[in-house]
């Protein structure tokens, strides 16, 4: 087994062993060094990274708030439907 010798390799193994092996955070982890190493090995401009990042971010967020107001608005008919069957008109109403 050979152990790297840069520095910067060394990290990046030390980074990895922080999660154990092959468990969900290690892949993530590795993931997203992957698609970080590719952008930089590209040369890509760090404002446009940090623009695809925003753009991720905000594409999810747009996603989830869509979501929200969907189970929302199915929310607010269930509660008219149960106040429906649950109201009583005041002249039928009997104090006890």
């Amino acid at each position: 087994m050979t152990f790297p010798t840069n520095t910067s390799k060394i990290r990046a193994c030390i980074i990895l062993i922080m999660y154990k092996p092959y468990s969900q955070e290690w892949h993530r982890r590795r993931y997203l060094k992957e698609a970080i190493d590719k952008y930089l090995d590209d040369g890509v401009d760090p404002t446009f990274i940090v623009d695809d990042i925003r753009d991720i971010l905000h594409a999810r967020s747009e996603t989830a708030y869509a979501e929200f107001q969907r189970i929302n608005q199915l929310e607010h008919y269930l509660s008219e439907d149960i106040n429906a069957f649950n109201y009583i008109p005041p002249e039928t109403r009997v104090d006890l």
